[in-house]
């Protein structure tokens, strides 16, 4: 009886065992049931993700490429300029006379921005050649938006060609500037001056100026600048700076022929902080006191041009031009040129030629600021300047150009701030100009 009972109470162990096993093994089986769902369902949202992320790289490379396309198409012009120049100078001032090959290259690039508003960047490189290893270091040499409400079109700092003489103002063609145009930045000198001189005023801006052309009539076209520029950052101290206004017409006489036309205008230069400065006393050796320019600086320029063809068709013009510095102590305060033009044509055989004759007082003009082509001192001297250029190529594509300057004047020098017998000097510039 024990027996049976002992081999019930087994069974009934047994089958209760093997219950408890069959439903733990269906629980984990259940489990990992639901765990390889989880897994494939993650991997089901991983591969949605994958699509996604190609699908957004995709959109973001081709809006890449389309605002790199759209940038493009913004880019209105490109330009490449070089001048190779050889040097002579023969200054007795300074008792040296040397030679020099001088090298010169810029790329412009032009941008519009919108319809009324237009970016110029022009990156420089010059260097003097020699034994040694020279410095080829690119500077931003401008930089300027040009807004220019309406129609009108970018005015042409840049990118102008060689038809105009080398190291000429744009402004040598008037007709090239139309409506107003306002300039914020770095950009080229934006007042006219007659013939191919900056004798009062020779520097490459930064600040703000505001251009207008505008025809009054058929006969009479009016033209003005206003600007306002930094000259010297001081620090705690005030900032030189230059204000600068300009009013001109231009009247053509076409009774007289078809091409005779006068030009004239008056300007005023107002530089800011110079008295007392050290600003440009060694170029101003008779305007120094004990702390810098013993004068102010306000410059009044009056002057004219007058032009008409000659032979028919071949451009011939006249010109002076004035400044007083109404500011200066010393009676030495006038500067003044005189010269004449003769521009390039087919009958000349694509020759051009310049000349004028300048004096320029010890105080007249800012030494730092007035054209420096007969030397340091910049003022205090007087002069001939004639050049002659040679158009390489065809006048419709004035993409290349010789040009040869030679200036001869005499300088007078000071010791210990009083005036010395004059001494001459000269130099002689011979460039070729390409671009394209």
């Amino acid at each position: 009886m024990k027996k049976k009972l002992i081999v019930l109470l087994t069974f009934l162990v047994g089958v209760a065992c093997q219950a408890a096993f069959a439903d733990t093994v269906d629980d984990r089986i259940q489990k990992l049931e639901t765990e390889l769902q989880k897994l494939k369902d993650q991997q089901i949202k991983t591969a949605a993700y994958q699509e996604q992320l190609k699908q957004m790289v995709s959109d973001t490379q081709e809006g890449e490429e389309s605002s790199l396309a759209e940038g493009l198409k913004n880019l209105t012009d490109f330009s490449v300029d070089m001048r190779y120049r050889y040097r002579w100078t023969d200054d007795d001032v300074n008792t040296r006379s040397d030679h020099s090959n001088i090298v010169r290259g810029r790329v412009a690039m032009f941008g519009k921005v919108n319809d009324q508003m237009d970016l110029v960047l022009r990156l420089a490189g010059e260097s003097t050649l020699s034994q040694e290893d020279s410095d080829w270091g690119a500077s931003l040499d401008a930089i300027y938006l040009d807004y220019h409400p309406g129609s009108y079109e970018m005015i042409p700092f840049l990118g102008t060609g060689v038809k105009f003489l080398d190291d000429v103002n744009p402004f040598y063609n008037l007709d090239a500037v139309r409506g107003i145009h306002i300039l914020f930045g770095k950009f080229e000198d934006p007042y006219y001056h007659p013939g191919n001189s900056d004798m009062g005023l020779d520097f490459d801006p930064e600040g703000v100026a505001g251009v207008g052309n505008m025809d009054v009539n058929e006969d009479l076209n009016l033209f003005g600048t206003l600007g306002g520029f930094w000259v010297d950052e001081r620090g705690a101290d005030a900032d030189s700076g230059l204000w600068g206004a300009q009013l001109g017409g231009t009247y053509e006489l076409k009774d007289i022929s078809e091409g005779t036309y006068v030009t004239a205008g008056v300007s005023y230069y107002d530089f800011t902080h110079v008295q007392d400065r050290d600003f440009g006393g060694d170029n101003n050796p008779l305007n120094a006191g004990a702390t810098g320019l013993a004068s102010d600086y306000n410059l009044l320029e009056v002057f004219c041009e007058f032009g008409m063809p000659v032979l028919e068709d071949i451009p011939v013009k006249f010109f002076g031009d004035y400044f007083v510095n109404t500011q200066a102590d010393e009676a030495d305060d006038d500067a003044y040129l005189v010269g004449l033009g003769i521009a390039e044509h087919a009958k000349l055989g694509n020759i051009r030629f310049f000349y004028n004759y300048q004096e320029v007082g010890a105080e007249s003009v800012l030494g730092g600021y007035s054209e420096s082509n007969f030397g340091s001192p910049v003022t205090n001297g007087r002069g001939h300047q004639f050049t002659v250029g040679y158009n390489l190529a065809q006048l419709d594509l004035p993409n290349a150009a010789f040009q040869i300057d030679w200036y001869l004047g005499k300088r007078d020098a000071t010791v210990n701030g009083l005036p010395e017998s004059a001494a001459d000097f000269q130099r002689v510039d011979a460039s070729l100009v390409v671009q394209f």
